[in-house]
């Protein structure tokens, strides 16, 4: 071999040195970042700081091609991570993150007797983080941090506390474990302008609350006739055909077709000091409960029906 190629061979030597060595400088930088944005959410008292991180880290790639991290979040664990130190900067900590759970991180609600476990379930395409309950995986709310917006799912809050839950946790359970989400949802909104849908948990007043059938034939009306006239309340005629119910003073149901062309019927819930929602409402009257599990296929509120809160 002539000088000349050895000097090339050398030279190759060289090169395919200094690639892999910038390609490890290039894995520790970015496992630097990683730990930086880690240290960010962590430690940030600031909600724009911390919101940057969770944006962060969410689409963040740790491994390169020369170095690999066996032990990892994924990107649902962020948003747990986030949900948890943004309620302790704004909140009772009223939620626990079990860090122990090596699949996915999971969160609980203190103060309450029940066993509901939750977790987050990313969407990394459409930048969806769903708040889903371990044991049945129903979608509580939707957080999407690209366009800032939570939406609870009015059907699976049904379903999860009403229909499979309701024998197994008492009211007050219940109850506190919804106000806990609507307080992070709520702080959202106030601190980092996220736009909130309620859903049927939306307790402002004049929300008209589309169900999923369009009609609605006469029989239903006249069994929730039957059902208030048992339990000492009265339904009155309202709108043409609608019916109105008055559960108190205070507290009025407006059943009715809110479109003379197109049957679109839906149902009003207005209270004096706009703190009662349709929910509370199935949640607290058993009879009203009953009523609306007996004809849930008709009374179930419409996916499309908005209900955005208000600051």
């Amino acid at each position: 071999m002539n000088e000349n190629d050895q000097n090339k061979k050398s030279n190759r030597i060289q090169e395919g040195l200094n690639q892999r060595n910038n390609q490890l400088k290039d894995g520790l930088n970015n496992g630097l970042k990683y730990t930086n944005l880690i240290d960010q959410l962590v430690k940030t008292s600031d909600d724009y700081k911390l919101f940057d991180a969770i944006n962060s880290l969410v689409k963040f790639h740790l491994n390169t091609n020369q170095i690999k991290f066996v032990d990892q979040y994924h990107s649902a664990d962020y948003c747990a991570l986030f949900m948890y130190r943004f309620i302790e900067l704004h909140q009772e900590e009223n939620f626990k993150l079990d860090l122990e759970n090596k699949s996915q991180l999971v969160v609980k609600i203190l103060g309450t007797n029940t066993n509901n476990e939750f977790f987050y379930d990313y969407d990394l395409e459409n930048d969806n983080a769903y708040f889903k309950d371990i044991k049945y995986h129903l979608s509580i709310f939707s957080m999407n941090l690209k366009h800032k917006q939570i939406r609870f799912d009015g059907h699976n809050l049904m379903n999860l506390f009403i229909i499979k839950g309701y024998h197994q946790m008492t009211v007050s359970d219940i109850k506190n474990e919804l106000d806990g989400m609507i307080q992070f949802s709520h702080n959202l909104e106030s601190k980092l302008d996220f736009s909130v849908d309620l859903s049927i948990l939306n307790p402002k007043n004049n929300i008209f609350y589309k169900f999923a059938k369009n009609d609605l034939p006469s029989y239903i009306i006249d069994k929730l006739f039957i059902g208030a006239a048992k339990n000492d309340y009265m339904l009155t005629s309202y709108h043409h055909t609608g019916a109105e119910l008055s559960l108190g003073q205070d507290l009025q149901l407006k059943l009715f077709n809110s479109n003379d062309n197109i049957p679109t019927w839906g149902i009003v819930v207005n209270d004096k000091n706009q703190q009662i929602s349709w929910f509370d409402v199935i949640l607290h009257y058993d009879f009203l409960r009953q009523w609306y599990l007996d004809n849930i296929k008709v009374l179930e509120v419409s996916p499309d029906s908005k209900t955005l809160s208000s600051k």
